[in-house]
């Protein structure tokens, strides 16, 4: 889905992104994500295709467990979620935490959410 989100630098390359086999999850390949932060059941990563013409920011909130939309999500890494988000929200390094609903992702196999912030202008 072509948005207003990216550079038109990076989304030329996320359009030449190799598609992955069924079941071939990236957020789940350690090795094909760069991890800045490790919790007991989440990573915060970077994101390869970042929303860069709109944020100077742009990370990842991803659970360790595979899960899609909630489902699968643990009672645990629901309540280490909670803390992470309000330790976010305290520390003020993210403007938004953003999730979009499956019909506008292009990743739904994986639960994840946008850390952003926003480029001032």
């Amino acid at each position: 889905m072509a948005t207003k989100l990216r550079s038109a630098a990076t989304w030329e390359r996320y359009q030449h992104e190799p598609q992955r086999p069924a079941g071939n999850c990236f957020m789940c390949e350690i090795e094909a994500v760069t991890v800045i932060t490790e919790f007991t059941h989440w990573r915060l990563i970077e994101n390869n295709y970042p929303y860069d013409a709109v944020a100077e920011v742009h990370h990842m909130l991803v659970p360790k467990a595979h899960a899609s939309f909630d489902e699968g999500v643990s009672e645990a890494a629901k309540e280490e979620l909670g803390l992470i988000n309000a330790a976010f929200e305290e520390g003020g390094e993210y403007d938004c935490i953003m999730q979009n609903y499956p019909v506008g992702q292009s990743q739904p196999q994986h639960l994840h959410y946008h850390l952003l912030t926003w480029k001032r202008v």
